[in-house]
C-alpha cells in the first residue's frame, strides 16, 4: 500500500528585506532595497502510512509551519517533492483539499464568530456536498463523543476555548476527510476537555482508519497520542521514529529523595544535582557514567532517607537536548 504521504527533499528559502539606520539609508533603500534568503527547510523527506497518527515537533522558527502550510497545499517549495492521498498538494489544490481536514488552533478558527457552530457544520454539509444521511449520522456521533449536543446551537463566541476547540475538531472531520493536520489542538484547554480531544482523535483514528498529524508545542499531547514523532530543528528533520525509541536513546534517571532530616551537599559521579532544598533532594544520573545501584548504595550510606522515587525524563527534556545538539 502507497505512503498517504511521501515527501522528497522539500526546501523553501523566503526574501526578507533590511536596511541601515537613519534618515538616508530610508531613502537609499526606496531605490534599492537590500535582501537576504532565510532558508525554512533545507531538504526535509518524510513517508507517513495510512492511520499513523504522526507527532510533528520543533521550537519557534524551526521550519514546522513552513511544512505544514507546504503539505496542506497553501505554499509552493522552492524544490523537492510531495505526494499526497495520490495529489500534489499545491498543482492539485482544489481536488485536493476535499481529502483532508485542518485544524489550526483557536486563532484561525472556521467557526463563525457571531453564528452557533452547527450553523458552520451544515455550511461544511453544503460545501464538500456531504449526503444528509452521512452527516447526520457522523454530526451525532461527533457531537456525543465530545459532549456538545447543546453547545453547537449556542454562538461561538458564548463558548469558552475548549469548547469551541471541539466544534472545530467536529467540522474537520465532517466530511470523512482521509488526512487531518492538527495545529496545536489542545492549546488554552483544560485539562478534562484536553483528555476528551485525545480520546476522541484515537476512537477516530481507529475507527474510520483517519490519518493525523499533530503539531504542537505541548508534550502531553504527542505522549497521548502518537508513537512515531518527527523532530524539525533549523530546517531539517533531525529525528524521524518511534517516541520510544528517541527517549531510550537519552540514559539518564531521575531520583527524588525525600529525607528524614537535612542532609549535607550531594555529590557523585555521573549525578547532577537538580534541586537540593530542605530534605528534598532531586537529581539527574548519566547511566552511561554511573548505574543506579551504586548510586543508590551512596544515597543510602549517606542520608537518612524516607523516600525514594526513580523515573525518565519528561518528554520536553529529551526533545530539549535534541535541540541543543
Amino acid at each position: 500500500m502507497a505512503p498517504v504521504i511521501e515527501v522528497k527533499d522539500l526546501k523553501k528559502s523566503f526574501k526578507t528585506y533590511h536596511r541601515g539606520a537613519g534618515l538616508l539609508e530610508a531613502f537609499k533603500s526606496l531605490v534599492a532595497r537590500k535582501h537576504k534568503l532565510v532558508y525554512a527547510l533545507k531538504g526535509v523527506s518524510l513517508k507517513v502510512e495510512k492511520g499513523e497518527i504522526l507527532g510533528l515537533i520543533g521550537p519557534n522558527g524551526a521550519g514546522k509551519s513552513t511544512l505544514i502550510k507546504i503539505l496542506c497545499g497553501v505554499l509552493y517549495p522552492d524544490s523537492g517533492s510531495a505526494k499526497i492521498l495520490g495529489f500534489n498538494p499545491w498543482e492539485d489544490r482544489i481536488k485536493y483539499v476535499q481529502n483532508i481536514g485542518v485544524v489550526f488552533g483557536p486563532q484561525k478558527s472556521q467557526l463563525n464568530w457571531d453564528l452557533p457552530a452547527v450553523d458552520t457544520f451544515f455550511f461544511i454539509k453544503e460545501l464538500y456536498e456531504v449526503p444528509s444521511k452521512e452527516f447526520g449520522k457522523r454530526l451525532a456521533y461527533f457531537s456525543k463523543l465530545l459532549n456538545v449536543e447543546d453547545l453547537s446551537k449556542r454562538p461561538v463566541r458564548n463558548l469558552s476555548l475548549g469548547e469551541r476547540m471541539k466544534c472545530d475538531l467536529i467540522a474537520a472531520l465532517l466530511h470523512n476527510p482521509k488526512l487531518v493536520f492538527l495545529d496545536e489542538p489542545t492549546v488554552g484547554v483544560d485539562l478534562i476537555s484536553k483528555e476528551r480531544i485525545h480520546e476522541f482523535i484515537h476512537k477516530v483514528n481507529k475507527e474510520e482508519g483517519t490519518t493525523f498529524i499533530v503539531t504542537t508545542h505541548d508534550m502531553s499531547d504527542i505522549e497521548k497520542l502518537c508513537k512515531r514523532i518527527v523532530v524539525i530543528n533549523k530546517g531539517l528533520a533531525v529525528y524521524d521514529g518511534p517516541l520510544a525509541t528517541l527517549k531510550s536513546k537519552f540514559k539518564e534517571k531521575h531520583l527524588e529523595i525525600k529525607l528524614t532530616e537535612k542532609g549535607k551537599p550531594f555529590s557523585f559521579k555521573g549525578c547532577k544535582v537538580l534541586e537540593q532544598k530542605d530534605i528534598i533532594l532531586r537529581i539527574e544520573v548519566n547511566t552511561n557514567l554511573q548505574n543506579i545501584e551504586a548510586v543508590m548504595h551512596h544515597i543510602l550510606s549517606n542520608y537518612k532517607v524516607l523516600d525514594i522515587t526513580i523515573t525518565d525524563p519528561e518528554i520536553e527534556e529529551v526533545i530539549k537536548k535534541i535541540y541543543r545538539k
